[in-house]
This record gives structure tokens, sequence and C-alpha cells, in this order.
């Protein structure tokens, strides 16, 4: 499938505007998480048995690898957003609303983990940074 990374840079920069509320902190720690997972695939991908019964115990599916970190990752993302405060809450429910949507597509394809969240979440950081220096030169 064909990543539009035009579309996945405005997606990022869209959203980052609307979740300026958001301490870099915490989004350095969810794009952290990403990347253990990038990482971890990375370092595990061995060519895997087509059948599930002849694997062997060393091998690993990578899919059911991305999906059980990413139902992990989607608790960790909300227990964040419930912990919000009330200014942060409306860019913790953005946020929320546009991860969850993304784990969605990962999880039902997960070959789309690299573009639809790590590559994703690599922009949107860059530009929340953007943005929130642009805010506190303004305050200034």
């Amino acid at each position: 499938m064909k990543v539009d990374y035009v579309k996945l840079n405005n997606d990022a920069e869209r959203l980052a505007s609307r979740i300026s509320q958001i301490k870099s902190t915490k989004l350095r720690t969810i794009f952290a998480d990403i990347k253990k997972l990038q990482m971890s695939i990375r370092l595990k991908v061995k060519p895997k048995s087509e059948d599930k019964q002849t694997r062997t115990s060393n091998e690993i599916d990578i899919d059911d690898l991305i999906k059980k970190t990413l139902v992990l990752f989607r608790a960790r993302l909300h227990y964040n957003a419930a912990r919000a405060s009330k200014k942060e809450k409306k860019s913790w429910d953005e946020l929320k609303s546009e991860l969850d949507r993304r784990i969605n597509n990962v999880l039902q394809n997960p070959e789309l983990f690299e573009a639809e969240l790590a590559d994703f979440m690599e922009a949107l950081l860059a530009y929340h940074k953007e943005k929130s220096s642009r805010e506190e030169e303004t305050n200034e």
C-alpha cells in the first residue's frame, strides 16, 4: 500500500496546532514508545514460516508483536488523557482521537505501522516543537 506522505505531513501539522496545550515531554514519551516498538521490530524481524504450526518457538510473528504492543500503547494513551488537566483535556481528546484512528488502521494492516504511527509521530513532534517555540517567543 502506497503512503501519501504529503497528506501525512499535513495531518501532523494540523494536529500539532490543535494540541498546543500538551507538554512536549508527554509527546516525546509517546514518540519514545512508538520508536521502541519500531526498533524492536527491526531487531526481531526474521523470515517467518507461513504455517504457524511449523513455526519454531524462536520465530516471531511481527504482526502479533505490533498488535499486542499497540493495544497496550492505546491503554497508556487513554490513561494519560484521563490524567490531563482541564486546560489540556481538549488537546488530549484531539490527540487520542487521531492516534486511535491510526492505531485502528495499523491493527487492520500491520504493514502500515511505519507510516501511520512512526513517521506520523515524528512529524507531529517536530511541528509541535515548532509551534510551542513560536508561542514562547510571542509570550516573551
